[in-house]
């Protein structure tokens, strides 16, 4: 379900660039979106003449230039909170499939602007002889800022030449200020350069969430070889 909303935002979004940007910023400057939709006012009384536009007896095609020039007009306005979560209510009770898309997208494009609170951290170490044939331990600290669940583990998996000996990735729950460690035990068969990304992945609810990584490299030789951290 999130894979078919996560492809019909990125086509929605697509649409939206073509037909709702009427002109480029001046150099120097930072482009702010554009409302051009609806004739609405640049006060606190868009909001509910475009709230029902998009509850109202409108087609859905009215209800998505509703949405999108909601959201263009609260960043404009700086008025984030509100619009957020009502533009999560309306992706939660929508019906029409085009309607969530053009919610999620609306969400997308505020936090584009105003980001999300962060809901946690990540940190990675390695520990063990980086030698052929050798088992290293790579250690993923997640500390979270709020009760959330989350997923860690090694993107794309080890590559050649490369054994892993433990799962590549754990999923679990996690509340505010609690600290969790999880190790994964790689064996490098030869010597060489092997490059990992450790990716961590928390979600409070399926509007907020959050996703971290770090990439690391292990050169692995007879004398011990070294970490590099990106």
């Amino acid at each position: 379900m999130r894979l078919i909303l996560l492809v019909l935002v990125i086509l929605l979004a697509s649409s939206i660039s073509l037909c709702s940007q009427p002109g480029q910023p001046e150099s120097g400057q930072e482009s702010q979106p554009a409302a051009t939709l609806y004739n609405v006012t640049l006060d606190g009384g868009y909001f509910d003449k475009l709230k029902g536009v998009i509850e109202g007896d409108t087609t859905p095609k009215e209800k998505e230039k509703a949405i999108l020039e909601m959201a263009q007009i609260a960043v404009m306005l700086n008025d984030s909170d509100r619009t957020i979560e009502y533009l999560k209510d309306v992706a939660s009770t929508s019906k029409d499939q085009n309607v969530v898309a053009a919610a999620y997208a609306a969400i997308d494009l505020i936090r584009d602007y105003y980001p999300p609170e962060v809901l946690g951290e990540l940190a990675v170490d390695v520990d063990g002889d980086l030698k052929p044939g050798s088992t290293v331990n790579i250690t993923a600290t997640v500390k979270a800022y709020c009760d959330c669940e989350g997923m860690v583990g090694i993107k794309r998996g080890v590559p050649e030449g490369m054994e892993l000996k433990s799962d590549f990735r754990y999923k679990f729950e996690i509340s505010a200020e609690e600290t969790k460690k999880f190790t994964f035990v790689v064996k490098p068969e030869q010597s060489g350069e092997y490059a990992l990304t450790i990716a961590l992945f928390l979600e409070k609810s399926r509007f907020d969430y959050q996703q971290v990584e770090q990439e690391i490299v292990l050169k692995v030789d007879e004398s011990g070889g070294e970490v590099i951290y990106y």
